[in-house]
């Protein structure tokens, strides 16, 4: 007689399944790169998912928590989550998208990237990298509909780098959540900066702001509230332009760095 063989109990599968998962929610900051020990675990979970069904139920949590998408096909990426594994984007938590707007579609007709961005009821970080030159990659992503949903979204970290606003400098404001707790700001900057200001934005659970080399209109304004901000971060890496403290930051901050580095020519 054939010995019969009983299937773990899910239970205990989630447990060891858990035990293999990285630790995504002790990252105490946006990380733009998945990291060795992240790669090493993915393999291990994209293994397991394969055992059964129900290892496979298990393990997609996990897998799909962090979405990593590079340079390549962006737009055919973003597309396939869209319309062909929709069923993934309720597990999605943090996504890190550099974008490389290679659709030749015209913006117009790419406003599927919004309803795919509303189906990710469940995202919680955003990291965004532009690896296109010059202000058509904010008017592109823009008139695809993307960034004012973010807006609406429960978001708690964003992170932006290396994006030029050109044709609205203050849309910037109109993506930022009012339950967003961290923000950081890379490379940011703006064509023109003698725009007028919106009403004023309200960003009451933001606690953390990290502003790496930014020139932006926002910097200078004073109708933007954020009473709990606890840490501030400002970094110059160039010496390019002179700044100065922005007028909204309140006097409250119990933590604030301030890291300039100069370059000279020889």
């Amino acid at each position: 007689m054939a010995e019969q063989r009983h299937p773990l109990p899910v239970e205990l599968v989630s447990e060891i399944i858990a035990i293999v998962a990285p630790e995504e929610s002790k990252n105490p900051q946006p990380v733009m790169y998945m990291s060795n020990a992240e790669q090493e675990a993915f393999r291990t979970l994209a293994a397991a998912s394969l055992v059964s069904h129900s290892w496979n139920a298990v393990c997609r949590r996990h897998i799909f928590h962090t979405v990593f998408m590079f340079s390549s096909n962006t737009s055919a990426r973003l597309s396939f989550l869209h319309f062909n594994a929709p069923h993934l984007a309720e597990y999605i938590h943090r996504l890190c998208v550099w974008w490389n707007d290679d659709d030749p579609r015209p913006a117009s007709e790419c406003r599927w990237l919004a309803e795919c961005l509303y189906r990710m009821k469940n995202f919680r970080e955003l990291i965004l990298v532009s690896i296109l030159w010059g202000p058509f990659a904010e008017r592109r992503i823009f008139a695809a509909g993307g960034m004012p949903v973010l807006a609406a979204s429960r978001l708690r970290k964003l992170a932006l780098r290396d994006w030029d606003f050109a044709e609205d400098a203050y849309a910037l404001l109109s993506m930022l959540s009012p339950t967003l707790e961290e923000l950081v700001l890379e490379n940011i900057s703006t064509v023109s900066i003698e725009m007028e200001a919106p009403p004023t934005t309200h960003l009451a659970a933001l606690r953390r702001l990290v502003l790496v080399d930014t020139v932006h209109p926002m910097l200078s304004a004073e109708n933007i509230e954020c009473r709990r901000l606890q840490y501030l971060k400002l970094q110059w890496l160039r010496n390019t332009y002179s700044w100065n403290m922005p007028p909204w930051i309140p006097a409250s901050l119990s933590e604030f760095a301030l890291i300039s580095v100069s370059c000279f020519a020889d």
